[in-house]
C-alpha cells in the first residue's frame, strides 16, 4: 500500500502477477480498468490524483474487494460487478446504474457497501439493490450498507428489502 507519496504511472505498467493494490491520499495513476493485472484480488485507489475510466464490466471478475474513489470514470450497472466481490466502495466520479434485480452471484458472503456517486442513484436504482442485497443471508464483518449522500431514498419496495436484509444479519443500513 502507499499513502500520500510522489508515485506516478499507469495501470498498464503495474505487474502482471500483482494480487493486491492499495493507492491513497496523492498517488497518482491513470488507465484503464481492462488494463489491470488478471491476479487482482483488492484494488483500492482513493484520491484525487487518480484518473481511472472503463466499463465496471471489465473489472477482474476474481475481484474480492473495491474501493474507488477520486476523479475515476468508472460506469456500468451494479449486476455487472465481479461475482467475488464481498466488499464495495464506490463514491465521487462513479457512475453505477442499477436497471434491474438479476444478479446472479456465486458468492454470498458479504462485508461491506457503500455507493455515493457524484451522480445520485434514483429510487428505483436503490430499491434494486436493496431488493438484490436481501438475497444475501450470510453477512460478515461490518455488516454495513451505506446508501446515503445523493442518492434518493427508496420506495416501500427498497424499504421492504431494507427490513429482510437486517433480519438476515446486517446490522447498519443507511440510506436517504
Amino acid at each position: 500500500m502507499l499513502y500520500d507519496g510522489s508515485l506516478v504511472g499507469t495501470i498498464s505498467d503495474l505487474p502482471q502477477e500483482l494480487v493486491r493494490l492499495s493507492l491513497l491520499n496523492n498517488i497518482s495513476i491513470s488507465g484503464n480498468v481492462i488494463d489491470l493485472p488478471r491476479t487482482l484480488k483488492t484494488l483500492s485507489l482513493i484520491g484525487f490524483n487518480n484518473t481511472v475510466t472503463g466499463l465496471i464490466s471489465d473489472l477482474l471478475p476474481n475481484l474480492e474487494r473495491l474501493d474507488l474513489a477520486g476523479t475515476n470514470t468508472v460506469t456500468g450497472d451494479f449486476t455487472e460487478l465481479p461475482k467475488d466481490i464481498t466488499y464495495l466502495s464506490l463514491s465521487a466520479g462513479i457512475n453505477i446504474t442499477a436497471s434491474n434485480t438479476n444478479w446472479n452471484r456465486t458468492n454470498l458472503n458479504y462485508r461491506y457497501l457503500l455507493i455515493h456517486p457524484n451522480i445520485g442513484l434514483t429510487t428505483q436504482a436503490v430499491d434494486n439493490i436493496l431488493v438484490m442485497l436481501s438475497e444475501i443471508t450470510n453477512w460478515e464483518g461490518n455488516k454495513t450498507v451505506s446508501l446515503k449522500f445523493n442518492n434518493q431514498g427508496p420506495s416501500s419496495v427498497g424499504l421492504n428489502a431494507r427490513t429482510v436484509i437486517l433480519s438476515n444479519g446486517a446490522t447498519t443500513v443507511n440510506h436517504n
